[in-house]
This record gives structure tokens, C-alpha cells and sequence, in this order.
């Protein structure tokens, strides 16, 4: 019982702690695709110019991959974007680009 009881206090303890810039409402892979462009023009330079990469991005048993073309001047990338069911970015990470931001980078 008492291990029921944590869980259930440490699960709504990480739902507060969530970042809200990473949650929208979404109700099909059209919306997760916009929910994740407009995160990633929030944590990139503003002259980055944002694509989807619709061959590659698909739902998924736990919510939805996300891939986009990211390009500037100087350098093309692409981000993987994984939203889960209830809309949040569970992982937002960004490939060969410099970035702003608070998203996880892996180069």
C-alpha cells in the first residue's frame, strides 16, 4: 500500500515539474508535427529555417517521432522530436546546428 502511495505521489510530482513550453493539446500527428516546429523556431537562431521531413516522421505505439529539416546560412541539420500521447516533448534534440535554448543537444 505505502509503495502504491509513493509512486503515485512521485508520478504527480514529476507531471508539475514538467516544462509547460514542451506541452500542447495535439489530436493527430499533423498537430505533434506543429507543436514540435514551433518548439524548435523557439530554441534555434531566428534566421533558422524549419522543414518537415515528412518520409521519416510516423506515430508510434507511445505517440509520435517528429523529424525536421533545420538550416541557416552556414548550416543544415535536422531535429528528432519524440511527443508522447498526451502532448508533451519528451525528447526534443537537435543535429549539426548551433542552437539557443533549453533542448538537448547532441552533435
Amino acid at each position: 500500500m505505502r509503495l502504491a502511495l509513493t509512486l503515485i505521489l512521485l508520478s504527480q510530482l514529476t507531471g508539475c515539474m514538467r516544462d509547460p513550453e514542451r506541452m500542447a493539446n495535439i489530436r493527430d500527428i499533423g498537430d505533434a508535427i506543429n507543436h514540435c516546429r514551433r518548439y524548435t523556431e523557439q530554441v534555434m537562431p531566428a534566421d533558422t529555417a524549419v522543414a518537415i521531413d515528412r518520409l521519416s516522421t510516423r506515430e508510434n505505439a507511445d505517440g509520435y517521432d517528429i523529424y525536421l529539416r533545420v538550416s541557416d546560412k552556414n548550416n543544415n541539420g535536422w531535429v528528432r522530436c519524440q511527443v508522447d500521447e498526451d502532448g508533451y516533448i519528451d525528447s526534443h534534440r537537435i543535429y549539426g546546428m548551433r542552437h539557443e535554448g533549453p533542448s538537448i543537444f547532441t552533435f
